[in-house]
């Protein structure tokens, strides 16, 4: 049955959580039905495809929260009878809409989708979930390690449900084979990885690993895709370990799909994820996928030993070892990458976006 649906956004963030509006947006499009969506504050140039009508982009006052929250009151006072499900994303658009919601009588057709494990929140928004999010109708998880974080905060168990993020794996292939804006040396063994130039990302951890893979004078070269406050930091510990010349920070690229096609193994270092999206576009790449164990999400999607490899959440060591292995073994390699291109069509946009209408 056709329905309407709200999807209600804090605004842009280079963050997957935009990346995941786009996609179940575009998932529930295919299926027939109508949707909208809600900017909270300003949002500029959308950076991906959108396959909705846009009803309302914040304005500059909207950074205040009771201003979010008066904005939302007011438009579901006026149109939200005509909505059969209205999706938060995220915290920042999650908190003023359910209170909104409440307000309007309204709550029991809000569903909130929480991409970030709780460590990553703030003491006032674990204060903020604890409070409000049992309010909803119901709370999505991106993990099953999501969902555990959000029952320890005091959300009912009857509330909360694991839905992944979903990923594009058409639009991702056919990106892949358009010419790279960066190329990757030839001859040599290319480990990638990518991600915001943040702390939790690993990428300390990453050039530790590959410095000691680097010295069995192999021939390997590691390509970090991405931009952020860590870069300096990083590049110095890039000088300290005698890794110039083996890393390469380009800084984020228009496609970096391209970019991976390009690689053999895909490293994800993280030391906390919610559900990471770039570990599902590795993947779908036809890439072997090394990841650290780490909350949540990395031991969700690969499979250990059959579409990647995975390590205990900050053992340098183990990592460095894991890598050796994929460098080392074709077998390995080729056994891994088909795994891993089987395993994520599970998590094609189209079928993730229906189980999304609860």
């Amino acid at each position: 049955m056709k329905k309407r649906i709200l999807l209600v956004a804090g605004g842009y963030v280079q963050a997957g959580v935009s990346r995941v509006l786009s996609l179940i947006a575009a998932g529930l499009k295919s299926q027939g039905h109508e949707v909208d969506v809600y900017f909270i504050k300003p949002v500029g140039q959308w950076p991906y495809p959108l396959e909705a009508n846009v009803v309302h982009v914040g304005g500059a006052g909207a950074g205040c929260r009771l201003v979010q929250v008066a904005g939302l009151w007011r438009f579901l006072k006026r149109y939200g009878g005509r909505y059969d499900r209205i999706i938060g994303f995220s915290e920042d658009a999650n908190v003023p809409l359910v209170r909104a919601a409440h307000l309007s009588g309204l709550a029991d057709r809000v569903i909130l989708s929480v991409h970030n494990p709780v460590d990553k929140f703030s003491r006032r928004v674990r204060g903020w979930v604890a409070r409000y999010y049992p309010l909803a109708h119901k709370v999505l998880g991106v993990s099953r390690g999501v969902v555990s974080d959000l029952e320890a905060l005091g959300i009912p168990e009857d509330k909360l449900l694991f839905r992944p993020n979903p990923v594009d794996l058409n639009s991702i292939m056919s990106a892949s084979d358009l010419k790279p804006p960066i190329l990757l040396e030839k001859d040599v063994f290319n480990f990638v990885a990518m991600g915001r130039l943040h702390s939790h990302k690993g990428f300390d951890l990453l050039l530790e690993a590959f410095s000691r893979v680097a010295r069995f004078g192999l021939g390997a070269r590691l390509t970090i895709l991405g931009e952020g406050e860590e870069r300096a930091s990083l590049e110095q510990q890039i000088g300290r370990l005698g890794l110039k010349g083996l890393v390469s920070l380009p800084g984020s690229v228009q496609n970096p799909f391209s970019v991976m096609a390009q690689a053999d193994c895909f490293v994800l270092s993280s030391r906390l994820e919610g559900w990471p999206m770039v570990l599902m576009e590795a993947m779908a790449v036809g890439l072997p996928v090394v990841a650290f164990r780490c909350p949540h999400g990395p031991d969700e999607i690969v499979e250990d030993g059959v579409s990647g490899l995975l390590v205990e959440n900050g053992n340098i060591e183990a990592l460095e070892r894991s890598m050796q292995c994929v460098m080392s073994d074709d077998q390995l390699r080729s056994r891994l990458a088909s795994g891993a291109r089987r395993r994520v069509q599970v998590f094609d946009y189209r079928s993730v976006a229906a189980t999304w209408l609860v």
